[in-house]
C-alpha cells in the first residue's frame, strides 16, 4: 500500500484516495493490534514497516511528471496481513420490529465491518433476540433494512445465508443424530462436497475434543458438548459473517478459553462477528466495540474503553449497570436475604 503526499493510496493496483496527508500518516501499532482512524480506515496488521522514499527513487506523482523530489509514505505488509478500508459487511438501517403495535426494537442502526468483533448487549427483554432474528432472516423488520455487502438481505435470502454462520442461544439439535452426522447434515444442506465435508467435520470434532463421541447420539451429550457441535457447525462452511448468541453457555473453562482464542483468530481472518453475551468480562476483553440496547433502543455504541472513560467507571459491567439498570440491585438482594430468613408468617 502506497500513500502519497496528497493522501492517495495505491493498493493492489487500485488507487484509493484517503483524507490524510503525509504529516498525518498513522503510526501502526504492534503485532496483532488494530488501527482505526477517520473515514473508517482499518487494518489488521501482523508485521508492518513504514518507510519514506523520495521521488528521486523512481516514484512519479499522480500527474506522471518528474518535478522536484516529493516524499511519499508506503507501508510494507508482510505475510498474514489483511487491510480493510471503508468496507461495511453488515448494516442495520433504522430497523424496527413491532408486535401488535408494541415495539420490540426501535430504530436500531449500526454497521459491522470485516475483522471486527461487535458486542451486542442488553438486559432480558431489551430486543437482542428480536434483532438477531432479523439479522439471520428469520423474521422481517416492520420498518428499516438489514443490508449485507450493500444489498438488502431479503433480495436473495438464500445467498445471504450461505455466507452466514450462527450459534443460537439455545442448543437445539437433532438429538438422535451423532455429532458427526449432525455436521454432515449441516454441510450437505450448505452444498459442501462429500470429501471436503468429511475432512472438515472430523477435523473440527477432533479439535473440539469430541472425537471420542463423534458416533454417539447427541442425546447422550452434555450441554457443553452440544454447544461445541453447534460452534463447529457455524464455522464449518467458512462463513464471512458469524453471529454468536451466548456461545459460552455450558462450556467448561478449557472450552471457553479455546473459544475466546478462536474468536480472535476468526476476526484476524477477516470475519465479521456479532457477539451477544451476558458475560461482560469476556465482551470487554474481546470486543473492539459494543452496542448497549435498552427497551428496544440503542443507548450506547462505542469501544469499551471509551465507555468506561466517558462515564468515569472502572469496568464495562458497571457502565452496563448504569445504562440499563432500573432497580437498586444491592437493595433487592438484601430484601431477598431478609425474606429467606423469615421463620414465622
Amino acid at each position: 500500500m502506497i500513500i502519497t503526499a496528497s493522501g492517495t493510496s495505491i493498493l493492489g493496483g487500485i488507487v484509493i484516495r484517503l483524507p490524510i496527508g503525509p504529516d498525518e500518516c498513522v503510526a501502526f501499532q504492534p503485532t496483532e493490534r488494530r488501527v482505526d482512524r477517520a473515514a473508517w480506515q482499518t487494518c489488521n496488521v501482523h508485521d508492518v514497516e513504514a518507510k519514506a522514499v523520495s521521488k528521486a527513487e523512481g516514484l512519479e506523482d499522480e500527474r506522471g511528471g518528474m518535478g522536484k523530489p516529493l516524499h511519499v509514505y508506503y507501508v510494507v505488509c508482510y505475510i498474514n496481513v489483511v487491510c480493510y478500508i471503508g468496507v461495511t459487511m453488515l448494516e442495520l438501517q433504522q430497523v424496527s420490529k413491532t408486535y401488535r403495535s408494541i415495539p420490540a426494537v426501535e430504530n436500531v442502526s449500526f454497521t459491522l465491518r470485516p475483522g471486527e468483533i461487535l458486542g451486542y448487549l442488553g438486559p432480558n427483554g431489551s430486543g437482542k433476540s428480536t434483532t438477531v432474528k432479523m439479522i439471520i432472516g428469520l423474521i422481517k423488520p416492520t420498518r428499516g433494512k438489514v443490508v449485507y455487502e450493500g444489498r438488502d438481505i431479503r433480495d436473495d435470502l438464500a445467498a445471504y445465508r450461505a455466507q452466514l454462520g450462527y450459534v443460537p442461544e439455545e442448543a437445539q439439535v437433532y438429538t438422535h443424530l451423532s455429532g458427526l452426522e449432525y455436521l454432515q447434515l449441516v454441510g450437505r444442506l450448505r452444498g459442501m462436497g462429500e470429501r471436503l465435508l468429511e475432512t472438515k467435520a472430523r477435523g473440527l470434532l477432533q479439535l473440539f475434543g469430541l472425537e471420542h463421541a463423534q458416533y454417539s447420539p447427541m442425546e447422550n451429550y452434555s450441554k457443553g458438548m452440544r454447544q461445541r457441535v453447534l460452534i463447529a457447525a457455524a464455522v464449518l462452511h467458512d462463513p464471512k459473517l458469524i453471529v454468536f448468541d451466548e456461545p459460552l453457555s455450558g462450556l467448561d473453562a478449557v472450552s471457553a478459553l479455546l473459544f475466546k482464542d478462536l474468536l480472535i483468530l476468526l476476526a484476524r481472518e477477516g470475519k465479521a462477528i456479532l457477539y451477544i453475551s451476558h458475560v461482560l468480562e469476556v465482551v470487554e476483553r474481546v470486543c473492539e466495540r459494543v452496542i448497549v440496547l435498552s427497551k428496544g433502543k440503542v443507548v450506547a455504541d462505542a469501544a469499551p474503553r471509551e465507555l468506561t472513560a466517558l462515564m468515569e467507571l472502572p469496568t464495562l459491567e458497571s457502565v452496563f449497570a448504569q445504562l440499563v439498570q432500573q432497580t437498586d440491585t444491592s437493595r433487592v438482594a438484601e430484601q431477598m436475604v431478609e425474606v429467606m430468613k423469615v421463620r414465622h408468617a
